[in-house]
């Protein structure tokens, strides 16, 4: 198997909904939809590689809660091992930088997006939490 790259993902929640970015045209997986986030740095700690990463992405402070899920995705090339994390709160207002659009979408309505590979264990966990009546 190659050596997997990590990579990390936010659960951004607000009134019911979830935040998606949606990839810029031109880019690797170009208009794919997926949780904002990024590959962690050698000798980085996961959820500080998040925080980074919203304000690189997004120029927002985020405060990173708890563990949401782990994923390992093989795309041909490369594999990852994307690890999702809750964020507990932010604060400044989302600037996009990386990404062409985002959109807060209600779980019911996250299969409706093109979601990028490895994002779509985000998705299933989100909707199977959402039908046993777990708060997201």
């Amino acid at each position: 198997m190659k050596d997997p790259k990590r990579v990390v993902a936010a659960v951004i929640e607000r009134d019911g909904t979830v935040l998606l970015a949606q990839r810029k045209r031109g880019s690797r997986f170009e208009l794919k939809w997926e949780f904002p986030g990024g590959t962690v740095e050698a000798k980085e700690h996961p959820k500080e590689t998040l925080r980074r990463e919203l304000f690189e992405e997004l120029n927002i402070q985020a405060e990173i809660g708890d563990f949401f899920c782990e994923n390992t995705f093989d795309y041909g090339e490369f594999v990852v091992v994307l690890t999702a994390f809750k964020v507990a709160s932010f604060s400044g207002a989302i600037k996009l930088n990386d990404h062409e659009r985002i959109a807060w979408v209600a779980v019911d309505d996250l299969a409706t997006y093109d979601i990028s590979g490895a994002d779509g264990a985000i998705v299933q966990k989100l909707v199977d939490s959402h039908r046993d009546g777990d708060v997201i």
